[in-house]
């Protein structure tokens, strides 16, 4: 017969799991090279004051970062590891470079970006948070003052320093220009080498909606047209530095790579100098639940047996673990077929960084029950 495609996963009751956890907030400062990876006081570019979950390596609460010097770079809020609510970021000066709202990675609503003297640069609407090459551009002001774009009608000239999105056109600022009709991109929106005046870029936009884009090198010469729109033109300045802070990237040159992968308190008491303890918390997978998640998607096989029969479901296991963190026993609390239930055990049995419960900072051994879903499609 044809074979189907088929996938294991872990199922989204994992959330039943292991998401029950308390929060364990506490304060703390971290130091980041030039390129936002933690190194040791000393050695920073930048530090941040922020509040992580012990329990679940998140950062919850309000984050601010500072230059070496102690300004002020951005403020901002954070739920569960998640962006949430208004961010500000500002110049080394102390004005404001841009501020609006986050939900998750998307920027939503409306954002102001500015000029270092304050005065206004451009307003900007992302309407829709899934959509991010949909928004409206509701106002844009050269850096004289002058009204380009006023009230989402206008024409759009901007000079992009270095922009370079199909990696064709040498360094350099380009500029950029295009009429707004009702906050929409709309006509026909060019980019030209700013200093030669060569054509680069042209892009069809009709009402908003993305048409087409002729494309050319370097000297002028015709490249090939394009079904894609080459480049947001409200790139999002601070999503590098915000994801690689996220992804809680560590300066190897001052701490060992193995670090990575050890539990929150070590991981955060030797970057920071601290001392943690934790007070309360259900046992989980050391690196947490999407690492845990990641893990056994990575080892989990579907049983050629189980393909044959068309058997698909969710094994629960129960692991139990002593109070020093270790897997004593991994058993099948609910079964669906016998080489499912095999491989799970096969695969849950590989995990040894297990962290375990803790009740009043005494650790006590305990069980998690971990729902492992085989699926067809």
């Amino acid at each position: 017969m044809q074979q189907t495609i088929i996938r294991a996963v872990l199922g989204t009751l994992i959330t039943l799991a292991f998401t029950g956890h308390a929060f364990s907030q506490t304060d703390v400062t971290l130091f980041y090279t030039a390129d936002w990876r933690v190194t040791e006081e000393g050695k920073h570019a930048y530090y941040r004051i922020c509040q992580y979950d012990l329990n679940n390596f998140d950062l919850t609460g309000e984050v601010k970062d500072y230059d070496k010097q102690g300004k002020l770079l951005m403020e901002g809020a954070y739920k569960s590891g998640k962006r949430e609510g208004v961010f500000t970021f500002y110049y080394p000066n102390g004005t404001v470079r841009a501020k609006g709202s986050y939900v998750g990675v998307r920027r939503v609503g409306e954002w102001q970006y500015f000029y270092e003297n304050g005065a206004l640069y451009q307003l900007v609407d992302f309407v829709f948070a899934d959509n991010p090459s949909y928004y409206k551009i509701l106002e844009l002001h050269d850096p004289e003052g002058k009204a380009l774009v006023k009230n989402g009608n206008g024409t759009y000239e901007v000079v992009l320093e270095n922009f370079n999105p199909i990696g064709n056109h040498a360094d350099g600022p380009k500029a950029l220009e295009g009429k707004v009709k009702n906050g929409l991109k709309t006509g026909s929106w060019k980019m030209r080498e700013q200093k030669s005046g060569i054509l680069l870029l042209e892009e069809t936009w009709v009402n908003g909606v993305f048409d087409q884009a002729k494309v050319y090198h370097q000297d002028g010469s015709f490249y090939g047209t394009m079904k894609m729109e080459i480049g947001h033109k409200v790139p999002d300045l601070f999503y590098k530095k915000l994801h690689d802070t996220e992804l809680f990237e560590l300066d190897t040159t001052v701490f060992d790579e193995s670090l990575q992968s050890a539990g929150v308190s070590e991981i955060l008491e030797t970057v920071t100098g601290q001392t943690f303890e934790i007070m309360n918390r259900p046992a989980g997978y050391g690196a947490g639940d999407y690492a845990l998640l990641e893990l056994i998607g990575k080892e989990i096989r579907y049983p050629s047996e189980a393909l044959t029969y068309g058997q698909q479901g969710t094994v629960y296991l129960k692991v139990s673990i002593d109070a020093a963190g270790n897997p004593t026993q991994v058993g099948v609390l609910k079964s669906v077929a016998p080489s499912l239930d095999e491989e799970a055990l096969r695969v849950v049995n590989l995990i040894d960084q297990w962290l375990p419960k803790i009740i009043e900072g005494e650790a006590v051994a305990s069980e998690v029950t971990v729902p492992v879903k085989f699926k067809m499609n």
